[in-house]
């Protein structure tokens, strides 16, 4: 009987980790599809979402643009911490921005700068993305995997 209550509480606390948290947004595709069209162009596979990468990019953009600064490491955390904190065991790169909407992040901000670029054009297979409107500007982060 307690291995039934056990799978319970198991299967409410999986529930309550929402996968609509970390559908993409339109400006995440339109970044997707942007960073997939660079990797083309560089005879590079596309790029797949992956949902836990998806939750560490989107809430790296978000508590960028609560605090107002840019960086890989807000309060204590790292590209490397969030993801495994989402639940992505693997080493990850990090690209963040502000300022650049989903239009143009990639191709202003992000192919214009050689650890960006080499970030996007790198053998990573997976990708999660944050976009988020605050503080009157856009701050973005994309989190590559494999």
């Amino acid at each position: 009987m307690w291995i039934l209550s056990l799978c319970q509480m198991v299967w409410a606390l999986a529930c309550a980790f929402s996968v609509a948290d970390a559908l993409p947004n339109e400006a995440e595709r339109l970044v997707l599809i942007e960073t997939n069209n660079y990797r083309k162009s560089s005879g590079l596979e596309n790029l797949g979402f992956d949902m836990r990468l998806m939750r560490a990019a989107k809430s790296h953009a978000a508590n960028m643009g609560n605090l107002g600064v840019m960086s890989h490491n807000l309060q204590g955390s790292t590209p490397n911490s969030r993801a495994v904190w989402f639940g992505y065991a693997g080493g990850v790169r990090e690209n963040v921005a502000y300022g650049f909407g989903p239009e143009n992040v990639v191709g202003s901000a992000w192919m214009n700068s050689p650890p960006h670029r080499a970030n996007i054009l790198s053998d990573s297979q997976n990708i999660g993305i944050g976009m988020c409107w605050s503080r009157g500007r856009w701050w973005a982060c994309q989190v590559f995997g494999n």
